[in-house]
């Protein structure tokens, strides 16, 4: 019964390493070949070896096919250029091989670069209302938009809309904030 207790548990600790390492293989971030090799060396089981060697090969493929993009995304950000970063973002989000986590992704690192920028959250509330149809998603974006640049009136106006199609009241409103 302890030996079976003690199995279990093993099981259910490799369980959860396979799927931190499978995560992390899953993002192609610059230390992917260190976490290739360290899982490797822990695994045993040729089959999961197998599979998660697959799973590094789309994610490093994914790396040097939008390692442009990547280059492009951080030479309009730092410092911000304006005018070059609506083009390029709006050449971004236009590619139909990105898929639609990494151009949310791209969006999401760019407010974060420049909070402060109403060009930045323009171009992330005009995707996400073209593209992401869950009301609450555009609700959250379009009230962070609101709070980083608040004298902006086209959006204070678009999230008011939005509140109106969810039908929210007053005090509902006034509790949000």
């Amino acid at each position: 019964m302890e030996q079976n207790l003690l199995t279990k548990f093993r099981q259910e600790k490799t369980k959860v390493i396979r799927n931190l390492y499978e995560r992390q293989l899953k993002l192609p971030l610059a230390d992917i070949n260190q976490t290739l090799e360290s899982y490797i060396t822990w695994e045993t089981n040729q089959e999961e070896k197998k599979r998660i060697a697959a799973l590094y090969d789309d994610t490093y493929k994914d790396i040097t096919t939008h390692l442009d993009i990547e280059e492009s995304f951080q030479s309009v950000n730092e410092p911000f250029d304006s005018e070059n970063y609506k083009n390029l973002m709006k050449n971004i989000l236009a590619n139909e091989n990105l898929k639609l986590e990494k151009k949310i992704n791209l969006l999401e690192r760019s407010v974060e670069l420049n909070y402060s920028e109403p060009e930045v959250w323009d171009v992330y509330v005009e995707f996400a209302y073209m593209n992401i149809k869950v009301n609450d998603s555009l609700e959250r974006i379009y009230k962070r938009a609101l709070k980083n640049c608040p004298s902006n009136i086209d959006f204070a106006t678009k999230y008011l809309r939005i509140l109106e199609k969810r039908n929210t009241e007053l005090e509902e409103l006034k509790s949000k904030n």
